[in-house]
């Protein structure tokens, strides 16, 4: 076995996604075997857009492996993501992350534990940072709901 391994690899994704959702309704069906807004009788219509977002996602990302005799073990990965859902001092970000490790049952004094029972004993310890782009389009915006319609008031005289 080499005294030295070390792995390397990485990638990138993009995703995107368009959504548009428009509800209509309009009533007096004439007949109802075949659902249609030319057969209907009726004025009365209602249009209403039901939610409609873009967003886009780019991320590159990367893994390093050292590993030496099979007892000491480096890693380090990291992601370095953009996404539209974020406002625009913080669409971009770089989340790293390292860990080292110890098999200790690979050192020549686990010898004869090894060879009963403990074949794969290992100590780690990890730090790092992890996204989550899993959120609704616009969550940071400051948004207001609006009512449609109003309500008539009469002023009473005197």
């Amino acid at each position: 076995m080499a005294d030295t391994i070390s792995k390397e690899w990485g990638g990138w994704n993009l995703e995107q996604e368009q959504y548009r959702s428009t509800r209509v309704m309009r009533q007096g069906l004439l007949e109802p075997n075949m659902p249609n807004f030319n057969f209907t009788d009726s004025e009365a219509y209602y249009i209403n857009d039901n939610g409609s977002y873009d967003w886009a996602f780019v991320g590159l990302f990367f893994r390093l492996n050292y590993n030496w005799k099979g007892r000491y073990l480096i890693e380090t990965s990291g992601r370095y993501d953009g996404s539209s859902k974020f406002p625009n001092q913080s669409e971009v970000e770089l989340l790293p992350s390292a860990s080292v490790g110890w098999r200790v049952s690979e050192e020549p004094w686990m010898e004869s534990l090894r060879s009963s029972f403990l074949d794969n004993f290992k100590l780690r310890a990890s730090i790092g940072e992890a996204g989550n782009g899993l959120v609704a389009p616009y969550e940071y915006l400051s948004t207001m709901s609006i009512i449609r319609g109003y309500k008539r008031y009469q002023r009473k005289t005197c």
